[in-house]
């Protein structure tokens, strides 16, 4: 009788064995995926920001000094309320009032940030 008692603790203990093991293995492959969340956030911040870096590089040659990250910001949202107040001919007062003052306040930003 007692060694069919000794094989049901040794059954027992490699059970738990085996959850422990899937455990860490949950754990190591949570931490993977929070890992790889990370470098798809990091890439995709890259990949917005690329054409930003192409403008301040551009608006640097022009001026002729160094401009930031979000003086560029501030020139481009300069230009579309520029072209939002120029381009639509047939939209409503209202619609051009609206755009003339995205377009004041764009530029006194702008203004304040240069």
């Amino acid at each position: 009788m007692l060694p069919f008692n000794f094989a049901i603790v040794i059954e027992d203990e490699q059970k738990t064995t085996e959850n422990m093991e899937k455990n860490i293995y949950l754990e190591c492959e949570q931490h993977q995926s929070s890992q790889s969340l990370r470098q798809f956030i990091v890439r995709l911040k890259d990949t917005v920001c690329r054409p930003v870096r192409w403008f301040s590089a551009y608006y640097s040659a022009v001026l002729g000094r160094e401009i930031s990250m979000r003086q560029t910001l501030h020139l481009l949202n300069a230009q579309l309320a520029f072209v939002f107040v120029v381009l639509p001919a047939d939209i409503s007062f209202v619609a051009r009032a609206v755009c003339c003052g995205w377009l004041l306040k764009a530029v006194m930003a702008c203004r304040k940030s240069l």
